[in-house]
Order: structure tokens, then C-alpha cells, then sequence
């Protein structure tokens, strides 16, 4: 086995032969990151895993859909290996508290490294956060973790299951699990110290128009729009997108094909979904605040675009690359699905070997997004 990433996936429902097939497709890692669908027996597989890597920090979370070696899956397991040049400190955090305990958590982490907070660079260190994507509390645990520890990327997804969100499904949770413990209802928090190369990775299929919508009432704890310019938001969003009321307020519809806005700073677009339309407010899949100024955008070309932003990315990338750790949003997926096009976005992501998951959201420096692919490039 060559180089210090490698990935692997597996799709037996035997806990054991997942940490056995893993192992010997990864070899011996120093970090190991696992994304498994929900229908395993969590605490069996992260006691597995973690006895099957015992020189490795091991984490992961439950997923809506693996991205690995064998493609984009459902029902099975992928992983991410890192084998050397990395140094990792975890912590898993309530949602209730991280706000508060945001600087305290970075300090702690980076004096396990050896180092202090005002020490992390951003050559060499990187926070990774798999977050509970039922907890609707992603963009305040990212605002604390980011502004505790400007001078590094924040990157990563929130955990995701079997069932849409909003669906009211029966597995109506989530998980993350750090060196055989799992947790629910939980962020899980890593900082990495590497010796390899990484560059944060963010691509996205939608173009800015030039209409603009100013939040002027939201109420950002529940997630939820009430007026837009002024008007009650739904009936906004109906004439902005020419909806049918009753195409608006159809759940189903909406969770399986929300309509997005967009922030934009300093020239780059960061997606929010609007996820439907209750009554004539709109259930957003992340919190926005009165005052902001969103964008209305259209998608195109998902693959296309997929192909184009991740090519850029790695002919900019220092060096050869390695692999990338992904989080894709599950509206990307069920896009491509509607388009029969899942092989083909596959295909536009692995550009190098990859592993990952579906998420319920996506975390990038100081912000939760929608409908975005993000991820970590890294290199030899």
C-alpha cells in the first residue's frame, strides 16, 4: 500500500467483517473516518472499527448514503484512512453548550497537540465537524468552533439516516461515534495536525440572478422565514418562483426538491434551502437572520459544474494529490437521481480516490450550507 490516504467501503451487516474488510483495505491508519448507514447496530460497528485500528483515532456518523471506492451506495459502509503525517485531538459536544464552551473546547484540543490555540496555522492544522443533522444548532456550533479558531478551515457534514428530513420517518435521529462510543444527538468536533498537504474544498451548480429578497422577520432558533421585503414569505417565494400555493406548502415536494436562495460574500454563493412552506412561513434547512440579503439563484448543469469545480480545485491543489474526504448534500444526490445521473456525479467526484457521505447540511469555515459538496483535498 502506497501513500498516506486510502479509502474503502464494505457492504456486509456483520459489524466484525466490516472492521475486518476495512482494516485490510486501509491497512494501518492513524486516523480512520466512517460513514455507515443507520440500519447497523451503531455501538457494535464503532467498537469494531475501533478494535480493528488501535493505533488510530476512529470516528464517523450515520448516513442518508455512502460515496467510496464502490461508488455512491445505500445500506453499507464507507471509510477514510489517513496512515501517516497526522496527529488528531476529538471532542464530542452537546448542541445546548457548545456556544459557550467554543474557545474552551479549541484550547483543550490544541494543548492535547502540544500547542495552544493561538499556535494552530493554518499549513498544518484543520478542524473536521460531523454534526447531528437533527439538531437544527450546526450554525451556532460552527460560529463558536470558527471564531474561537479564526486562523484555521472548518470543514465538514451533518450526520444524516435512512429517512428525509422533515419526513417524520421512524428514524428520526442521528449519530456520531468517537473510539467506540456513540453518541446521540451530538457534534463531534476534530482538530488535525498534519504533515501532508490539504487544501478545503467547496463547489456547488447555481448561478446568482440579479433578484434580490431582504429577510425583514425570522425567527433563526426554529429556522423558519415569516416576512420577506415585507410580505409574508411564502407568498413571496410563490410568485418569485411561480409556484402553485399548492405545489408550495406540499412537503414531499419540497424535501425532496427545496428551492434554494443564496448568501453571497466577497463574490462566492453559500446556498440556503428553503425546505417548504408552512402556513406562509418557510422551514429553512439553516438559519437566517433578519437583515440578511439572499439571492435568488438557479442550478445548472449539476454534473458539469460537479466535474469543472473539482478539477479546478485539484490542478490548483500544491502537489499530487492523494484522496478527498467529501460531505454531499442529499439534495445533490436526489437531483441525481431524478436525472438518472448518480454514476455520473459519482464519476465527476472521483476525479482521485474519495469516501465520504450524504449529509444534512454542510460546514465550511464559520457557516452551515445547503446543497453543496464540501470536503478536504489531501496529498502526498
Amino acid at each position: 500500500m502506497n501513500g498516506p490516504i486510502a479509502t474503502a467501503a464494505s457492504r456486509s451487516p456483520d459489524p466484525t467483517q466490516v472492521a475486518a474488510e476495512l482494516s485490510t483495505a486501509l491497512g494501518e491508519c492513524q486516523a480512520v473516518f466512517v460513514f455507515h448507514a443507520i440500519d447497523y447496530n451503531a455501538q457494535a460497528l464503532a467498537e469494531a472499527i475501533r478494535d480493528a485500528f488501535p493505533r488510530a483515532c476512529t470516528m464517523g456518523c450515520s448516513s442518508y448514503g455512502e460515496i467510496g471506492p464502490r461508488g455512491m451506495t445505500q445500506g453499507g459502509v464507507s471509510a477514510f484512512g489517513i496512515r501517516a503525517g497526522v496527529r488528531c485531538a476529538a471532542r464530542v459536544l452537546s448542541p445546548e453548550h457548545t456556544f459557550n464552551q467554543g474557545a474552551a473546547v479549541i484550547e483543550d484540543m490544541a494543548q492535547e497537540l502540544g500547542t495552544t490555540t493561538a499556535g494552530l496555522s493554518l499549513e498544518r492544522h484543520l478542524m473536521v465537524m460531523l454534526a447531528d443533522g437533527r439538531s437544527l444548532s450546526e450554525e451556532r456550533t460552527v460560529a463558536a468552533l470558527a471564531f474561537a479558531a479564526p486562523a484555521i478551515h472548518l470543514v465538514g457534514g451533518s450526520a444524516s439516516n435512512n429517512e428525509l428530513v422533515g419526513t417524520g420517518g421512524e428514524e428520526d435521529f442521528t449519530r456520531v461515534f468517537l473510539n467506540g462510543q456513540v453518541h446521540d444527538g451530538a457534534h463531534l468536533v476534530v482538530l488535525l495536525e498534519l504533515e501532508i498537504p490539504f487544501q478545503v474544498l467547496h463547489v456547488h451548480h447555481f448561478l446568482p440572478t440579479e433578484r434580490r429578497v431582504v429577510i425583514t422577520r425570522a425567527d433563526p432558533a426554529r429556522r423558519r422565514v415569516v416576512e420577506l421585503d415585507g410580505w409574508p414569505a411564502g407568498q413571496v417565494i410563490e410568485e418569485l418562483y411561480e409556484l402553485p400555493p399548492e405545489s408550495a406548502k406540499d412537503r414531499a415536494r419540497f424535501t425532496s426538491n427545496p428551492i434554494q436562495l443564496a448568501y453571497i460574500v466577497d463574490d462566492a454563493l453559500f446556498i440556503r434551502s428553503v425546505l417548504w412552506e408552512e402556513g406562509e412561513e418557510l422551514v429553512m434547512a439553516g438559519a437566517v437572520d433578519e437583515g440578511a440579503v439572499l439571492r435568488k439563484v438557479r442550478g445548472e448543469a449539476l454534473v458539469e459544474r460537479t466535474r469543472a469545480g473539482i478539477a479546478r480545485a485539484l490542478e490548483a491543489f500544491p502537489g499530487e494529490p492523494s484522496g478527498m474526504l467529501l460531505f454531499n448534500c442529499v439534495n445533490r444526490l436526489m437531483e441525481a437521481t431524478r436525472q438518472s445521473e448518480v454514476d455520473a456525479l459519482f464519476d465527476a467526484m472521483a476525479q482521485t480516490p474519495v469516501a465520504g457521505f450524504h449529509t444534512y447540511g454542510e460546514q465550511l469555515d464559520r457557516l452551515h450550507i445547503n446543497n453543496t459538496l464540501t470536503g478536504v483535498i489531501f496529498g502526498e
